[in-house]
């Protein structure tokens, strides 16, 4: 009669441990597909962002004294830009370059970031962030910390960038404020 009993149990347990394993088993791909992901979704944020810091930490190097380092300022609906004046990474003593950001609309409460470098032939696409930031904004602050008055780029001490990139449901996000070089005022 024991025997019976033994059989029966494995019969029962064996199964249900088997079912345990395979969830367990398909529960840790979930998560490894999720984790590469965000992986991902980093590694693109990580290089958008090089590229950023690098323009904005030397903005307004190599700039003429008369020039204020933001040239235009526009960041509203439906497509937003900001054209400014940044040194060279190798050489603080060479002339700025203008360069121009673009926030365009992908999608449903998406942008894309392109960075423009402008010069005597027109503008040139250089560098572009990945379609799915959900967060970008940029603000230009006065000395004050405050945002300065439309059109009063002499004012413009530091700027404030945020970018967001949601991934499986867990935002991505980055946010830096720059201050202008102490040789652009």
């Amino acid at each position: 009669m024991w025997s019976i009993f033994d059989h029966l149990n494995a019969l029962v347990v064996a199964p249900v441990v088997a079912l345990i394993a395979i969830g367990a088993y398909f529960g840790l791909q979930t998560d490894r597909v999720g984790a590469v992901t965000r992986a991902a979704s980093v590694s693109a944020l990580t290089q958008t962002v090089d590229w950023i810091e690098r323009d904005l930490d030397n903005l307004g190097a190599g700039a003429p004294d008369s020039v204020t380092a933001v040239l235009a300022y526009d960041w509203r609906e439906p497509s937003a830009s900001v054209t400014f004046l940044t040194g060279a990474d190798t050489s603080l003593t060479a002339p700025a370059q203008t360069v121009r950001y673009e926030r365009v609309p992908t999608g449903a409460g998406t942008y894309e970031l392109r960075r423009f470098e402008v010069g005597a032939a027109g503008e040139r696409l250089t560098a572009r962030s990945p379609a799915t930031l959900d967060a970008l904004d940029l603000a230009l602050l006065g000395a004050n910390g405050a945002s300065v008055a439309d059109g009063d780029f002499g004012a413009v001490r530091s700027v404030v960038l945020r970018l967001s990139m949601a991934t499986d449901g867990t935002p991505v996000e980055w946010s830096q404020r720059f201050f202008l070089h102490p040789s652009s005022f």
